[in-house]
């Protein structure tokens, strides 16, 4: 079967690079295999002397979908004119315009070509310095090697850019990096380092801001704000990431898990939130606000659900993620069903009102096209859209980066599955920069907002050693 394998992919390499030669046109070449032993996590962890800077990490929510990348294949790179959403979407589809995939490419979910990222959220004007410096406005790539591990089976997506210049060093690179995924030891969980000391950025500032918004809520000025803070630990070592996605994994099931490098960082979390998931033309999102501690037991978990679910100002900030939602999706669908009630969502270290969303596309609508619809969603930003953006600005003294933004991938196909990279940080050589926010609406208590920050810390302290703060 190896040798069956290997024969076929230098078969169609080198049937492309005719292809590629007569019309001096770039194609994408593009090889699926089944590879029944690896696992998405323990590749991942064992790729940090090899691929360190060029991979991502994604499991979602239901646990049916989980990926890992290795290498850059290509870049979609920032461009002027166009909205960052439609940039990102034509430079993906002059992409796979050209295309040579194998018949396996449609054996498995999220298998053959798909771009994977993330946006910042912010759009950003100029190049962003410090942290961020590594990921930009945008930053999305498509993987030279693809672990995608599904109901269907696990497979693995080995592309490369075929153009005029490929020489057979090249070619023989890519085939012998493929030979050596293969047979890539799973066994290298590393511990997290020592920790050194810990600096809460801003505090009293932080609330100052959110009894500010509060004032602006009563004044009429807006609706509703989402204010975020900083938390940077510092440690006697690097990070290495793939034990906070092991940690991640373990202590965060009914999460999103995620982490995306480039260069010397890698922003990472365990999100609880969707943004948009495409399937053909049935759409998933959700409406995620309104939030409360787990219980010590369970009956005190189930008294903390219930005053949650009647509490009128987590309530009322729910209420407008589920309105501005609404809104948002009929423009691009044709049926929507939105629940008029939100349930309990129950994570390891919170509880927050729920809303799902289900709805059929129209026929032309993009998944980007959704992201741009929905981001921020009010869930992330506030009410009205405008405003509240303005005042993040202004009262955070942050750059929110890529957290609380986009982030996830897409196929060819049209295909792919958005998360909100809330619960998250960036992690940095020996620092982690760790963020958390909480909606403010007329009823809120700075004091009591902070501790909501603090509860929503949790799942990332957690993974980088079971951190207090």
């Amino acid at each position: 079967m190896a040798l069956q394998q290997i024969t076929d992919i230098k078969h169609r390499l080198a049937e492309t690079i005719k292809t590629v030669r007569q019309t001096n046109e770039a194609v994408l070449f593009s090889h699926v295999e089944a590879v029944a032993t690896l696992k998405p996590l323990q590749i991942y962890q064992s790729s940090n002397n090899s691929y360190k800077g060029e991979r991502f990490y994604w499991k979602n929510r239901e646990g049916d979908v989980v990926l890992c990348g290795l290498g850059i294949a290509a870049e979609i790179h920032p461009d002027e004119g166009a909205s960052r959403f439609i940039q990102v979407r034509k430079q993906w589809e002059a992409l796979v315009n050209r295309i040579a995939v194998n018949d396996a490419c449609q054996q498995g979910t999220a298998t053959g070509p798909l771009v994977f990222g993330g946006f910042s959220f912010m759009e950003e004007k100029t190049v962003p310095r410090g942290l961020w410096e590594d990921f930009g406005d945008y930053l999305f790539y498509l993987p030279r090697f693809l672990l995608s591990e599904s109901s269907e089976g696990t497979y693995l997506t080995s592309t490369k850019l075929i153009t005029g210049d490929c020489d057979d060093c090249s070619i023989e690179q890519f085939l012998n990096e493929r030979e050596q995924l293969l047979k890539m030891p799973q066994s290298m969980k590393e511990d997290v380092p020592s920790f050194s000391h810990v600096d809460e950025k801003n505090v009293e500032q932080w609330k100052g801001a959110v009894e500010q918004s509060v004032k602006d809520i009563r004044a009429g000025l807006m609706d509703k704000i989402v204010l975020a803070r900083e938390l940077d630990l510092h440690f006697e070592e690097e990070v290495p990431s793939g034990t906070v996605l092991h940690n991640l994994a373990s202590q965060q099931q009914a999460s999103f898990i995620f982490a995306v490098e480039s260069g010397q960082s890698c922003f990472i979390g365990a999100s609880p939130e969707r943004l948009i998931k495409k399937e053909g033309k049935q759409i998933f999102s959700a409406c995620l606000a309104g939030s409360t501690q787990r219980g010590t037991d369970e009956s005190m978990d189930e008294q903390l659900g219930l005053e949650l679910l009647s509490d009128e100002k987590n309530r009322s900030e729910h209420e407008f993620v589920v309105s501005m939602m609404r809104k948002a999706m009929e423009e691009q669908c044709i049926e929507l069903d939105i629940p008029t009630e939100p349930i309990l969502m129950k994570l390891a270290n919170i509880q927050h009102l729920y809303t799902p969303v289900k709805g059929t596309s129209l026929p032309t609508a993009t998944i980007l096209e959704f992201v741009e619809l929905l981001h921020p969603t009010p869930a992330l930003g506030g009410a009205p859209r405008k405003i509240a953006m303005e005042k993040i600005s202004e009262y955070e003294r942050m750059d929110r980066g890529l957290y609380a933004a986009p982030i996830g991938w897409m196929d060819m196909n049209g295909n792919g599955d958005f998360a909100v990279g809330i619960r998250s940080g960036l992690l940095k050589g020996k620092e982690a920069a760790l963020f958390a926010g909480c909606g403010i609406v007329e009823g809120s208590d700075s004091e009591s907002e902070l501790t909501e920050t603090k509860v929503k810390f949790k799942p990332m302290l957690n993974a980088l050693g079971g951190l207090r703060i």
